[in-house]
């Protein structure tokens, strides 16, 4: 009930006196109940003006037309006439909002709230009055009136940031937040590609999920850092994000039919769970992954910190910490699309403590990835026997591993760097305190240049193992050795001790020739071999061959000299069981024996 008062005026301004006002509905011949007072004392429609033009009434909340007659005047009629309770307090949450009547909003406008539930919670937003708006109340962007109708109140948004607590978010750890923050991040992205992007803003807090939050294309969920790597052990500290239901990812990159993840990343935001399931899963389900950034983040617990799988494209995770996740803090697994295409992962810390049951970073699957660059890491703590910290499980096509710290990876026959593929870098790399260095499985054309290796607790600082070809492997400030096993071709290993390339080459059939290049031949035939040593002439004064039978079979390999040359006076050496081998050396005239067994 409010009260309502005018005047019947002329053209002029001046009042009518003794006419009538007659109240009627908006846009209808019925008329209202009028009363003199609050809604007690009933008077008649119309109401009858006095000598100044004067007119007063009580009636219920509404809209109205009003229609003055007075002798020798016509047609003095207000139409609309909107007559509502005034606010008897500001509004300060969306609940107050919510309550307000579309004339109570019309005529307010615009309103500032001082939180979402509460005064101070971190869910302030200012709104408008959009009047003709019937969209559906989201809990963010929009909200209705209780009273329902036409009009809603839209939050001002401000250069696209969707702040999660102005979508309902506590940000307590015990509300469940994961239909505000999905609202959020829907209200600028969705699958169909239609949004316009933005950026999700978590303030400090911890947000408790249950079930995925899906991010598409050109979304930033940007928060302030908590948790970093090991030397910050504190949980629950800036914007945290908890996920403990087993079998659920915390945020999935979408990249299904429909639309993709494109041009996304997460900026700053802390991700602690337990139960299996990755933090952040980067899962082409059909449309493919495209520049992907994580970014300053943090991620405690859970299986995976970050897993990749099938059409991922420019993935970068960099100034990250991931700390006791129960399998790979960061896993490629590439069995579907076209695998994975330029992944970045610099000066991340990854830190385990003993507790994993694998390494840090893993790359398997059948579809091919490449270009992955492993740059400014610290990586320690992985301690169980027979593990590899970083896993080239499947062949990588460009790859480059440089300037990381690997320290205490130390399990018992466990290897840091197991490498497989091509095309790859490796250089300035330290090894403290670890078990192997390098293992290089069927490895090829990949540059080993200096690396530091200290403290080991195992047998080599590089291993290159049967199938690795034409790679060169520079000298390495190591206390373990170089270790060239099984049936290689063409590796370049540099000798620190007198300045030698050595080239070896595995050879079979029943002859070869030494040639120009080659320093350590292996025979693998099983039948009887000869080996021609080249001509002194035509090999310098000093110049070091070492032969070496691998095979099992009761055969001779028989090393001969060329011509009137000879070997410690012989004509002939004769190796005659598996793995003997003999080292000869040029002294400007014949062959020498300088070492075998």
């Amino acid at each position: 009930m409010q009260s309502y008062s005018n005047n019947l005026q002329d053209q002029f301004g001046n009042g009518i006196p003794s006419g009538t006002v007659t109240v009627y509905y908006t846009g209808t011949n019925t008329k209202p109940q009028l009363y003199s007072d609050d809604g007690v004392t009933q008077t008649s429609n119309p109401v009858t003006a006095d000598s100044l033009g004067r007119y007063s009434f009580y009636v219920a909340d509404g809209h109205y037309d009003l229609v003055g007659s007075a002798p020798g005047y016509t047609g003095i009629t207000l139409t609309d006439v909107a007559i509502v309770t005034p606010v008897s307090s500001y509004p300060v949450t969306v609940a107050d909002v919510k309550a307000l009547t579309p004339d109570q909003a019309a005529a307010l406008g615009t309103v500032t709230t001082q939180g979402y539930y509460a005064a101070g919670d971190g869910g302030a937003g200012a709104y408008w009055w959009n009047s003709t708006d019937t969209t559906a109340d989201n809990g963010g962007t929009v909200i209705a009136p209780n009273a329902g109708g036409t009009g809603r109140w839209n939050l001002l948004v401000i250069n696209g940031i969707q702040n999660v607590r102005q979508w309902g978010a506590y940000g307590d750890g015990t509300h469940n937040d994961e239909g505000a923050i999905q609202g959020a991040i829907n209200s600028i992205s969705n699958s169909s590609g239609t949004g316009l992007g933005g950026i999700v803003l978590f303030p400090a807090g911890k947000y408790l999920i249950t079930s995925t939050l899906t991010v598409y294309d050109h979304v930033t969920l940007k928060g302030v850092l908590g948790y970093q790597g090991e030397w910050d052990t504190r949980t629950g500290v800036g914007s945290v994000l908890i996920n403990n239901t087993s079998g659920v990812n915390t945020v999935t990159f979408y990249g299904g039919t429909g639309g993709l993840a494109l041009n996304s990343s997460i900026d700053g935001l802390a991700f602690e769970g337990t139960g299996t399931g990755s933090h952040i899963s980067l899962t082409d389900t059909g449309n493919g992954i495209y520049e992907v950034a994580i970014r300053n983040s943090s991620f405690l617990g859970k299986s995976n910190g970050v897993l990749a799988s099938g059409t991922v494209y420019i993935i970068r995770i960099m100034w990250c910490g991931f700390h006791n996740q129960t399998s790979w803090p960061i896993l490629i697994t590439n069995s579907s699309g076209t695998g994975g295409h330029s992944i970045y992962i610099e000066e991340n810390s990854i830190n385990d403590n003993g507790s994993n049951t694998v390494g840090a970073i893993r790359f398997t699957g059948t579809a091919q990835t490449s270009n992955v660059i492993i740059k400014n890491n610290v990586i320690n703590g992985f301690r169980l026997a027979s593990t590899n910290v970083i896993d080239f499980n499947t062949a990588v096509q460009g790859f480059t591993i440089i300037d990381n710290w690997f320290e205490q990876n130390n399990g018992s026959g466990s290897v840091v760097l197991n490498l497989s593929g091509t095309a790859g870098n490796v250089f300035g790399n330290t090894f403290n305190n670890d078990w192997n260095g390098i293992l290089m499985t069927v490895v090829g054309t990949t540059f080993i240049g200096p690396n530091t290796f200290g403290s080991s607790s195992g047998t080599y600082s590089i291993s290159v193992t049967n199938g690795s070809a034409a790679n060169f492997i520079m000298p390495q400030q190591a206390d373990k050795p170089v270790i060239v096993s099984g049936v290689n071709e063409g590796n370049w290993i540099y000798d620190q001790s007198d300045g030698v390339t050595t080239a070896v080459r595995s050879v079979s059939g029943t002859s070869y020739t030494v040639a120009a290049n080659d320093d350590s031949i292996y025979v693998t035939t099983s039948g009887a071999f000869t080996l021609f040593l080249p001509a002194i002439s035509g090999a310098s004064s000093g110049r070091k061959i070492t032969i070496k039978k691998v095979d099992s079979a009761a055969n001779t390999v028989t090393v001969t000299s060329y011509g009137s040359e000879t070997i410690d006076g012989a004509a002939n050496y004769a190796l005659a069981t598996q793995n003997k081998y003999v080292t000869v050396q040029s002294d400007g005239t014949n062959w020498k024996v300088i070492a075998n067994n």
